[in-house]
Parts: structure tokens; C-alpha cells; sequence
């Protein structure tokens, strides 16, 4: 029996390996293809379905696993973080966006907003960001984001 180092059994046929799959990376890579699912399309039945079971007061990338969950939902659930790396959200009018916790700005640390002014101070998501906020508002977004800096 011949002994073959992983990486040559992993790589191409065109660089001289065998061609054979990681199934460790591409089972964490279907993971992601069903957790992309459950977040793309919310509507679904697949994630109604799971929604209603696992995280019916929060969302899905926010959700904590519960020690109660079933092996292939936790499966699906580590499979988040390779999600979390490459999701961006739209802004739009900014209805749908927490400046605290949404990772939406891939230059500072951890992508979240770093500031010394307390969240409670801060808008609330449901208010949105457009051209109806007050000056008070827009002074205290002002303010955190030059604070963060």
C-alpha cells in the first residue's frame, strides 16, 4: 500500500493529485447552501417551518443553538459563520438596519461599531434612516459615528 500525503489526494487531476473531494469542506459547504437558503429566502416553507421551531423571536443569524435542537439544525446552524463572512446587508432607507450589531462595515474591528455613547441613547432600528428624522436624531447617529472613529 502506498502512502499519499492529504493535499495530494485532495488536489486536481490538472496539478497531479487524485481529484477526490474534501468531504470535510464540502459538507460544511452544503451546511452553508441550506443556512443560505433558510436566510435568502425567509417565505419558504423549509424556513417557515424552521422558524416557527427554532427561532420565533429572533432572527436567523442572531439565534443562539439550544442544546434541544435537532443534529441536522445545529449542523445547518455552524455553517453561519461562512455566511456571516461573505453576507453584506442593502441599506435601502435604512428601516431594517442596527448600527450596532449588523456587520455592514468591513473596515472597522469585528465589522460592528465601536462608540463610548451609550446604545440606549442611540435610534432605535424601527425608525429608520431617511429624510424624516429629526435633527436630534441625526445629531446623535453624527455623534456615534464620530466617536467610533
Amino acid at each position: 500500500m502506498a502512502w499519499v500525503a492529504w493535499e495530494k489526494v485532495y488536489g486536481s487531476k490538472l496539478e497531479g493529485g487524485m481529484g477526490m473531494r474534501n468531504l470535510v469542506v464540502f459538507s460544511k459547504a452544503m451546511l452553508a447552501k441550506q443556512a443560505c437558503r433558510v436566510f435568502k429566502y425567509p417565505d419558504s416553507l423549509m424556513a417557515k417551518v424552521l422558524k416557527n421551531k427554532y427561532f420565533p423571536n429572533t432572527t436567523f443569524m442572531k439565534m443562539k443553538v439550544s442544546p434541544m435542537a435537532s443534529f441536522p439544525w445545529k449542523s445547518i446552524l455552524s455553517a453561519r459563520d461562512l455566511l456571516d463572512k461573505g453576507i453584506r446587508k442593502v441599506v435601502g432607507n435604512g428601516a431594517n438596519i442596527d448600527i450596532w450589531d449588523d456587520t455592514w462595515i468591513p473596515t472597522l474591528p469585528r465589522f460592528h461599531i465601536m462608540s463610548r455613547v451609550r446604545r440606549s441613547e442611540s435610534a432605535k432600528d424601527s425608525e429608520g434612516v431617511d429624510s424624516q428624522w429629526s435633527f436630534e436624531q441625526r445629531g446623535v447617529i453624527q455623534v456615534i459615528f464620530e466617536m467610533g472613529s
